[in-house]
């Protein structure tokens, strides 16, 4: 039996760009998949989907530019967060409620919101031990950018192909990070 002995090369950007260029791989760089998300907005890419018969997933990236959260986002399945990336980016942080979004709303329409019902995290990229989380169903969150004004920060998700978006609307409230 004729053995062929294959020699390890490093994992370098230039071995990875010319595997990407030959069609093996997709580098996951949010540089190569930011989209433009205007002034106070939110862009989303889709990368991939599966196709049915492989089973309902997608690859998305999403790229965040709007320094306020008048709602949050609420998905009926689980979503994984890969926050790959460049810290130097405009800071990304994710607001999440502390509480169902049932009792939120309720909140909002009494006026009962305060800072408690809320945390707020300081996204880190390139951390094994932070980086990688499953965000659960149901839970309502937010992403928002330090400055309106700096390009748009870039992250990926991976979700079920047919995950549903529902909304929660803070009414005259606005959620702003402090950052004095």
């Amino acid at each position: 039996m004729k053995q062929l002995k294959l020699k390890p090369v490093d994992m370098t950007v230039s071995i990875m760009k010319s595997m990407e260029s030959m069609g093996l791989i997709r580098m996951l760089t949010p540089a190569n998949h930011s989209a433009e998300a205007k002034e106070g907005e939110t862009a989303v890419v889709e990368l991939y989907r599966s196709s049915p018969q492989a089973g309902p997933h997608k690859l998305i990236s999403v790229s965040v530019r709007r320094n306020t959260l008048p709602g949050f986002g609420i998905h009926n399945e689980n979503e994984e967060f890969l926050l790959i990336g460049d810290d130097t980016q405009n800071p990304l942080f994710l607001v999440v409620a502390v509480c169902s979004q049932e009792t939120l709303e309720a909140k909002a329409r009494e006026k009962l919101l305060s800072s408690e019902d809320f945390i707020c995290l300081r996204l880190t990229y390139n951390d094994p031990e932070l980086s990688f989380f499953i965000m659960n169903k149901n839970v309502p969150h937010g992403e928002c950018t330090a400055s309106n004004s700096a390009p748009g920060s870039t992250f990926y998700v991976t979700e079920s192909s047919d995950i549903s978006l529902d909304t929660t609307q803070f009414g005259d409230v606005k959620l702003v990070v402090d950052l004095t």
